[in-house]
């Protein structure tokens, strides 16, 4: 702003009204609400989220319908796969129905094996079992695709219909439990339950041939088995025999018996030294006569007590004959024969004496020697019979390793053809009657699930690609100054009152309709500027825009009429000399126009036209001429700008755009207060702080911003427009 200018206003306000007692600008309450807005600014907006749905609902909407179509479609063009399910459940322990001890298996609690026999169920081979028991190969959709001929090979077929089998399958185990759901998958409900019912039955099957093969091997081997066996026990006991043959051994026994003979021996010898001792110590004895054998001889005792006697006999004879005499020769003969007697009686109990000692010590020899050989024989015999017992053991643990495999063969001869599976069947599967897929509710949940999303992030990228402001809120925090009104959009409005989008239309509009949204908009650029009031902030206001087509000009003829109708002298001034935007609006042919005054070959008098409709002033624009352009940024047009403000209550300068035009800024700069339309949702963000920095460095007085063009039916909450709309006036 000019200063020399804003004395003349100043001057100008005291001359034609008192002075407020305490003026404030448009942008002092404005303040209070910028600092509510930074308070807030952490806090997540809900009701700006509310107001981005309310104000995207329709394309939302399309998007949200678009995505529940085509789920729709995809619900009703999708084939129908059906899921009958079955049980089975692996037995805790390996029961035969014959039960041989010994081949009972350990029980099967661990966690593991259950999930092993899933996986069990899941292979190739329980596939193909279920292809060649129910003849997949020969079906189409299994062996060949339906619609052609099955050309190719059998294993081929049989190789398809079981990979068919194994993508169809869903095995899993039922929770932490013994049981096992086996499900199949398939178009048509009744191959589904065949094909989960077959692979049961293939899996239990499997499980009991396979022991029945399992056993049969067993037993072919166990057979091989005993008669390599035979001929190892046949082997041992051929060398058992050939051995105890060879070392002269009769029995195992043999060793205690010629113990037992040695034993004897051994006793006898020491009974026949005792003997033979006994003997040469009677023989010693004899030898120094007093052996017993010869004192307790009958013969000799007799002979003694006879030669007793004699001498007896000789002693009484000789005492009573003398030696010569013939009875005591006779009795002496006698003693000596007597004599001669016992000594011979004598010498042959002594010889008998060492007769039997020399028999004795001969029987002794003899027992030793026996003794001896004995033990020198039973030597031999142990030595031998250490290896006849390595060959003897032998033998039996031949004999015990086939008496083993005899058994465990006749064991399982007898449990061969008796072999149980070691899961069965609990339920076997039902033919479903309704699809597993696809599912009713789960393509609606996807399909709103998918429709929020899309819809949600079609706001969120509409947002983000758009440009422009979308409320008051915005306007005020981005830029710093108040919005002064938001001017609705007649054509979004419910009776669409206009059919032209020109600015006279909608200032014709206005005329009609005194108490719509749209005019009450305008009345509250009056009431902000306090136009016709005390304390008035502008007697000239420049209308101004970034770019063109923001509704500027509608702005400024509308604000024209509104402040004529109520009864104050307005002029509206067409600053701009390239469109003409006003002048076109309400006068077509003109001869003289602003140029002409600021070049000072017409005078105001002469150009000023006046609305019949509202009593408004217009200062039009002719088509402009050579050197046209430089006259708006001019002395004279600061000048006349301020004649018109002590000509007229208010003055409003349509200027041209701000970036585009250099010389709307200098006229922007002539005004006591500028107003800056934006149009809501269009008008760049960046456009818009370039221009307000253009007029900042330009001098001009920015006072706030006029929203322009509101769409109704999508205003927030945060435009007064909405809140409008909800308090028409009652038409009876």
């Amino acid at each position: 702003m000019y200063p020399h200018k804003a004395v003349k206003i100043q001057e100008q306000r005291v001359n034609a009204e008192p002075k407020p007692s305490s003026p404030q600008a448009p942008g002092n309450a404005y303040t209070d609400y910028g600092q509510a807005y930074t308070e807030r600014d952490s806090l997540v907006d809900l009701g700006s989220v509310i107001e981005t749905v309310r104000r995207r609902k329709l394309p939302m909407a399309i998007a949200c319908a678009i995505i529940l179509v085509l789920t729709a479609v995809t619900y009703l063009m999708s084939d129908r796969v059906y899921m009958a399910s079955g049980r089975v459940a692996v037995d805790r322990q390996d029961n035969d129905i014959v039960n041989v001890e010994g081949s009972q298996r350990p029980l099967t609690t661990d966690s593991p094996s259950v999930d092993t026999e899933v996986q069990v169920i899941l292979s190739p081979n329980t596939a193909m079992a279920v292809v060649e028991n129910l003849k997949l190969q020969d079906r189409p959709g299994f062996g060949f695709p339906e619609g052609t001929t099955p050309a190719k090979s059998l294993e081929d077929r049989k190789q398809r219909a079981m990979r068919t089998v194994m993508n169809s399958l869903k095995v899993q185990r039922e929770g932490t439990s013994y049981a096992i759901v086996i499900g199949a998958r398939n178009p048509d409900a009744a191959i589904a339950a065949e094909i989960a019912n077959g692979v049961m039955d293939a899996y239990v099957g499997q499980q009991r041939s396979g022991k029945a093969q399992a056993r049969s091997q067993e037993i072919e081997m166990l057979r091989s088995r005993l008669d390599e066996l035979r001929d190892d026990v046949i082997a041992a006991n051929r060398d058992v025999a050939q051995y105890r043959s060879s070392a002269n051994l009769v029995s195992s026994g043999d060793d205690v018996a010629g113990q037992q003979a040695l034993a004897g021996l051994n006793s006898q010898y020491a009974t026949a030294r005792a003997e033979s001792a006994a003997a040469n110590a009677r023989a010693s004895a004899s030898r120094r006569g007093s052996v017993t054998d010869i004192t307790n001889n009958a013969v000799i005792n007799n002979l003694k007590g006879t030669r007793a006697n004699l001498l007896a006999k000789k002693s009484d004879l000789e005492g009573r004959y003398g030696a010569m005499h013939p009875a005591l020769v006779s009795v002496n003969s006698q003693i000596a024969e007597i004599d001669r007697n016992i000594q011979a009686e004598t010498e042959r109990v002594r010889m008998g004496v060492a007769a039997e000692a020399n028999a004795a010590s001969q029987r002794a020899g003899a027992l030793a020697s026996s003794a001896a050989q004995q033990r020198a024989s039973i030597l031999a015999a142990s030595s031998a019979s250490v290896k006849l017992k390595e060959l003897e053991q032998k033998a039996d643990g031949a004999r015990q390793v086939y008496q083993t495999h005899l058994d465990r063969y006749l064991q399982a001869v007898a449990v061969q053809g008796a072999e149980s599976s070691k899961s069965y069947i609990v339920a076997r599967a039902l033919k479903p009657s309704f699809p597993e897929t696809p599912k009713l509710a789960a393509f609606a949940m996807g399909g709103i699930a998918a429709g929020l999303i899309a819809a949600i992030a079609l706001a969120v990228v509409l947002e983000v690609m758009e440009k422009g402001f979308r409320s008051r809120r915005e306007v005020e925090k981005t830029l710093g100054l108040p919005v002064i009104a938001s001017v609705p959009d007649l054509m979004t409005m419910k009776e669409r009152p206009v059919r032209g989008s020109g600015p006279i239309s909608v200032a014709d509009y206005m005329l009609h309709e005194d108490g719509s949204v749209f005019t009450e908009a305008i009345r509250s650029i009056r009431t902000r500027l306090r136009i016709g009031q005390n304390g008035q902030v502008a007697k000239t206001v420049a209308i101004v825009s970034s770019l063109p087509g923001e509704g500027k000009t509608t702005t400024s003829i509308c604000l024209a009429r509104s402040a004529a109708l109520s009864g104050r002298k307005v002029v509206l001034v067409d600053c701009d000399m390239r469109r003409r935007a006003t002048t076109r609006s309400l006068k077509n042919e003109l001869s003289v126009g602003l140029a002409d005054v600021l070049r000072g070959t017409a005078t105001v008098d002469q150009v000023l036209v006046k609305d019949e409709q509202s009593g408004a002033y217009l200062l039009p624009q002719r088509h402009y001429e050579p050197g046209d352009f430089d006259l708006i940024p001019s002395k004279a047009m600061e000048s006349l700008v301020d004649t018109l403000s002590r000509q007229f209550d208010l003055v409003i300068l349509d200027t041209a755009p701000i970036l585009p035009i250099a010389e709307a800024r200098a006229v922007a700069a002539m005004a006591d207060a500028v107003l800056v339309v934006v149009r809501w949702r269009v008008t760049p963000v960046t456009a818009v702080q370039i221009a307000l920095s253009e007029l900042g460095r330009a001098g001009a007085n920015v006072v706030g911003t006029v929203l322009s063009q509101v769409d109704v039916r999508s205003a927030s909450t945060g435009n007064e427009v909405y809140y409008y709309q909800h308090y028409e006036p009652i038409k009876d």
